[in-house]
């Protein structure tokens, strides 16, 4: 069954690991829409890294940026596809203006799957600890039932190509 979108934006969320990026830039490709990735419009309004954002005004601040740059996208009138940060869905303003402003799509990995595809990824902040596997299963304990709460449509992207969830997510918008 076709999702009836009103031209909303399509917001991704979902777990580190997931396929937001490489989704996002693919979906764009197909249908012509414009991208938006939060985490590359904060580097770029920062000039920074988000590991050196993180590091040097710590995670609180990284999240008001986060808000505030998702507030924007999601007001402006051009039909936009946005990639988000996996801890997005951690403020209730965020959760609301998604659910209410966009179509917004879960990508679901499991755990395995997140630490199968970030185990060598020294850029990302929150997994800079000993032990990155229960580091992910914590961070997805407190986040999977919030991208439920925010989502129209949930894609399991664990054993699936990017080309077969691209299709799919075309075929249900």
């Amino acid at each position: 069954m076709k999702i009836n979108m009103n031209n909303k934006h399509i917001v991704l969320v979902g777990p580190m690991g997931c396929g937001k990026s490489t989704i996002g830039k693919l979906l764009q490709r197909d249908l012509n829409l414009n991208l938006l990735d939060l985490d590359f419009e904060i580097e770029k309004l920062k000039d920074q890294k988000i590991s050196d954002i993180f590091k040097e005004y710590g995670e609180s601040y990284f999240r008001e940026l986060e808000s505030e740059v998702l507030q924007k996208a999601l007001l402006t009138n051009t039909q936009t596809i946005i990639s988000t940060g996996g801890g997005i869905v951690m403020q209730k303003q965020n959760r609301d203006l998604i659910k209410d402003m966009s179509f917004c799509i879960y990508l679901y990995a499991s755990v395995d799957t997140q630490y199968k595809r970030t185990k060598n990824d020294k850029n990302r902040p929150m997994l800079l600890v000993e032990d990155r596997l229960k580091r992910l299963s914590e961070l997805f304990s407190l986040r999977d039932g919030l991208y439920e709460e925010v989502s129209h449509l949930k894609v399991i992207t664990d054993n699936a190509s990017v080309d077969d969830i691209v299709k799919y997510i075309k075929f249900k918008i």
